[in-house]
């Protein structure tokens, strides 16, 4: 199956310029079957570039083929209805917006949907074959009483002109209004084919060179594996060490001790000589009063020391009866401590107007009404205070705001000028430039 519907590829190049359509063929971007032969629902989204199709025989690859002719001209169409359906659609949707729909019922034929407009007469001068052609652009092109289909390539027929004779072609291409353009293409193909010839040369003489690396490298592995065996070996030589350091550890230990057996049997040879140490009796009380008498003497060396201080002094005066005395310092602090609470008192009283005189009544009147009016100044003061608290730690806040949304937006989002902090929290605020 040769389907050569490829933006940009040879055969749309070939159909553009033999039918001289300037927008070259519509790009399928979708493509749905129902009911049709062996698809009973499929939709394909062919993909920019080449879209390939691939499965097991008689699963489905040719009836797309199939129905893209039967949509493009409306070929025979009576075997395509799939088993037990009453209706089979073809639906085709291109890159610019063009919706092409063909159905056929079991009892009836073939009909259109061109971008929502019905076509169900499709004989004569009906206006579906221009439709058609205005939105798909892919008609059969008309020489010399014969049609060619230049679109789309059957699987069991050659490409286009190639099962026909030379002289066939070549008439065909005279006759066409721009051949010119198939001869560059043709130079085209041949440079094409001609720098294939070039890379495959260079490939060549890059495989040979790599050919020769590889004959160099050939006796990498072995060399692979000697290395592997030299590192075991390293390792081993690595652990007998170990266990060689530890030896030579354990053997100095070994000569140390023989040293010290030597020494304590030398010892024991010079203690064998001597004579045996008398018996004592039980030395725990021996020891307790010793101990005893070294408290003793640390007791009398304080005391002698104090001794040496006291013996320069004069010998202290006799006294008489203190508890008076005594009784005498209490009374005058108790004395002290009320004079000093009597002078506060009166520094207080000194500071104070004159009692008014309670006879007289519009005084204490007023007196009364002065008082009443500064307890509400006061409580009106209390509340300004805490009004005051509220409204510093509030513009705290506000100020903190705008401070971090300078720092956000260093420039007016209308004038685009500088903001700064300070003259946003100043009186004249921020102005526009």
């Amino acid at each position: 199956m040769c389907w050569r519907m490829i933006e940009g590829s040879t055969a749309r190049i070939v159909a553009g310029y033999i039918e001289s359509h300037s927008a070259g063929l519509a790009v399928i971007k979708r493509i749905e079957l129902v009911n049709f032969m062996s698809h009973q629902h499929t939709v394909i989204e062919p993909d920019a570039g080449l879209t390939v199709l691939v499965g097991p025989n008689n699963c489905g690859k040719s009836a797309i083929v199939t129905a893209l002719q039967i949509l493009c001209h409306n070929d025979n169409s009576t075997y395509v209805l799939r088993h037990g359906a009453k209706e089979c659609q073809i639906i085709i949707e291109t890159d610019d917006g063009h919706r092409i729909e063909w159905s056929r019922k079991k009892s009836g034929s073939p009909s259109y949907k061109i971008d929502g407009k019905e076509f169900d007469r499709l004989r004569g001068e009906s206006g579906v074959w221009d439709e058609l052609d205005r939105t798909l652009r892919m008609p059969r092109v008309e020489f010399d009483n014969s049609k060619f289909d230049v679109h789309i390539g059957e699987q069991r027929n050659p490409v286009f002109l190639l099962g026909d004779k030379g002289k066939s072609a070549a008439q065909f291409f005279a006759s066409s209004s721009d051949a010119i353009r198939l001869v560059e293409m043709q130079g085209l193909h041949k440079k094409r084919v001609s720098d294939s010839k070039k890379e495959r040369a260079r490939l060549a003489t890059q495989q040979t060179q790599v050919n020769l690396a590889l004959d160099c490298l050939e006796a990498v592995p072995s060399v692979d594996e000697q290395l592997e065996s030299f590192e075991t070996q390293y390792h081993v030589l690595n652990l007998e060490a170990a266990k060689t350091e530890a030896l030579d550890g354990l053997l100095s230990e070994l000569t140390r001790k023989q040293h010290d057996l030597k020494r304590f049997a030398a010892v024991d040879l010079s203690l064998q000589s001597l004579p045996q140490p008398p018996q004592f009796d039980d030395p725990e009380p021996l020891g307790k009063l010793v101990e005893q008498i070294c408290l003793q003497q640390q007791a009398i060396g304080k005391f002698e020391a104090l001794k040496e201080t006291l013996q320069p002094l004069s010998q202290p005066p006799e006294f008489g009866d203190v508890e008076s005395l005594e009784h005498a310092l209490v009374a005058i602090a108790k004395q002290q401590t009320a004079v000093a609470r009597l002078s506060k008192a009166q520094q207080v009283l000194a500071n104070l107007e004159p009692v008014p005189q309670t006879g007289d009544e519009h005084q204490v009147s007023a007196l009364a009404k002065t008082v009443v009016q500064l307890q509400t100044e006061l409580a009106a003061c209390v509340e300004l205070q805490k009004q005051l608290k509220e409204s510093s730690r509030q513009l705290g806040l506000v100020e903190t705001e705008i401070e971090q949304w300078v720092s956000e937006n260093p420039s007016c989002p209308t004038c685009g000028s500088e903001i700064n902090a300070e003259v946003m929290l100043g009186d004249g605020g921020h102005r526009h430039v």
